[in-house]
């Protein structure tokens, strides 16, 4: 079992290089990207299997912002 809790920083970079873009053609100051980021809290709970001497990882569960995961990995 594995929780995870904790913050998230997104930045939306699309809206910022259309306000970049327009603010250097018009002489303008540059827009800060503090207007098209967030922070989200993030938690999540699942499964994780992974045996104690390395070998085949799987992990499931559910979190926000993500949703459904499902991953395979290797530990060595």
């Amino acid at each position: 079992m594995e929780v995870i809790l904790g913050a998230a920083y997104f930045f939306d970079k699309r809206p910022y290089d259309i306000n970049v873009s327009n603010a250097t053609s018009s002489n303008e100051s540059l827009p800060s990207k503090w207007n098209n980021s967030t922070i989200l809290p993030v938690i999540s709970t699942g499964y994780r299997f992974q045996k104690p001497k390395g070998g085949l990882v799987f992990r499931t569960g559910i979190g926000y912002p993500e949703g459904v995961y499902l991953s395979l990995g290797y530990a060595f």
